[in-house]
């Protein structure tokens, strides 16, 4: 990546934690935090960044299987024949939460950002070979972030995707679907 690349990523993070910091931090605004999540088959650490009181941007990095789209497979892949497919992943998520006001009048706790929302993600894998390639997947969801106590949070989400297999050329369909932990810091 040329170094032009790498400046304007630094500054763009940068100006995004700088407004995310200065939000008016009300009763039922999102937060900001660094987490670390355990899904099903991959391990990661993020951020959650709100951009108003409503939409929150989550940007995370981690190690996980790779997701197998060629034609007619659609799936996860740790191992196959003695070859290892656990690589890194980039993922990008924007939610829109629409029932924070809804959770608090109710006297739901709101730690962690929790809430139910509509979300937005793609996610990028670098890992597996030419026949699993590398695999860009886009997914439009509904979802809930609960909090498990001060720190821990549950967040799932169901909804529909599609994959995009480089190694392969191969497009598809699949349905999304997500179950986290996670630990707020």
């Amino acid at each position: 990546m040329k170094i032009k690349n790498i400046f304007a990523i630094v500054f763009l993070l940068s100006a995004i934690m700088t407004y995310a910091q200065n939000q008016d931090l009300g009763r039922n605004n999102l937060t900001h935090f660094f987490k670390i999540e355990i899904f099903a088959d991959k391990l990661a650490i993020g951020y959650e960044i709100p951009l108003d009181n409503k939409f929150l941007l989550d940007l995370s990095t981690g190690i996980g299987a790779a997701n197998d789209l060629r034609d007619g497979s659609k799936g996860i892949k740790w191992v196959d024949n003695g070859t290892s497919y656990l690589g890194i992943f980039l993922k990008g998520q924007v939610r829109y939460f629409f029932n924070r006001e809804i959770r608090e009048n109710k006297g739901h706790s709101l730690i962690n950002n929790a809430g139910s929302f509509l979300g937005l993600q793609s996610k990028f894998n670098f890992n597996g070979n030419k026949d699993i390639g590398k695999v860009l997947l886009n997914e439009l969801h509904f979802g809930q972030q609960l909090p498990l106590g001060k720190n821990l949070f549950f967040r799932y989400h169901v909804g529909v995707g599609y994959g995009y297999n480089f190694g392969e050329k191969y497009g598809s369909i699949y349905p999304g679907l997500g179950l986290t932990f996670g630990y707020a810091f």
